[in-house]
């Protein structure tokens, strides 16, 4: 992978990170962090996985953090790099996911760049 590549990935799993820690603080990205350290290596080297948000993803799920929190970290992390383009289909009614981005302040936002 050529150095700018290498780059890329290490900012973009450093926002990925910096996501989990502002929004559900430093003690569950401790968490994250350490199974993020168990499987990425296995992970990568088997072609699995390579994109930073799914490596985190992963690990948010098997340190038993929710779908729905996970589905709304995403959308911050999305937010932060600004690449909302980038976002899966999702229900826009979804309560529970709206609600997330309502109390990090982020639902605004979200609208605003959804619709734009």
């Amino acid at each position: 992978m050529p150095i700018d590549g290498f780059m890329l990935r290490a900012r973009l799993y450093g926002q990925a990170v910096g996501v989990v820690n502002d929004y559900l603080g430093p003690a569950v990205r401790e968490r994250v962090m350490e199974r993020f350290s168990q499987i990425a290596g296995p992970l990568q080297r088997g072609g699995r996985l390579r994109d930073p948000w799914e490596m985190i993803a992963r690990s948010l799920r098997d340190v038993g953090v929710g779908e729905k929190v996970v589905q709304a970290l995403h959308i911050a992390y999305l937010l932060r790099i600004d690449r909302l383009d980038l976002l899966p289909a999702f229900d826009p009614r979804d309560e529970e996911l709206l609600e997330y981005l309502r109390q990090w302040g982020l639902l605004d936002r979200f609208r605003r760049q959804a619709m734009s």
